[in-house]
């Protein structure tokens, strides 16, 4: 059975980096709309992030500087 914690408590955890100390990612895979964010900012010095979903060229262009190794997108091969 799956333990579930009160939401002030999950809240608390996903707004701190205590998930970051306890699951110790590769990796973060981020929205779009997270990766301009301070707290994002900052961790792209210690995480690779990787962004979803992008929808155009346009969004390519303006959210490359915001990824590291990948941004998954939509757009046909």
């Amino acid at each position: 059975m799956m333990k579930t914690y009160p939401k002030k408590i999950q809240t608390l955890i996903m707004r701190s980096n205590l998930i970051l100390l306890y699951c110790r990612p590769d990796f973060l895979a981020i929205s779009k709309g997270l990766a301009k964010t301070r707290r994002f900012k900052k961790l792209r010095k210690k995480y690779p992030i990787y962004i979803w979903t992008i929808n155009g060229i346009n969004e390519i262009k303006r959210y490359k500087n915001y990824g590291d190794h990948y941004i998954c997108n939509n757009l046909p091969y």
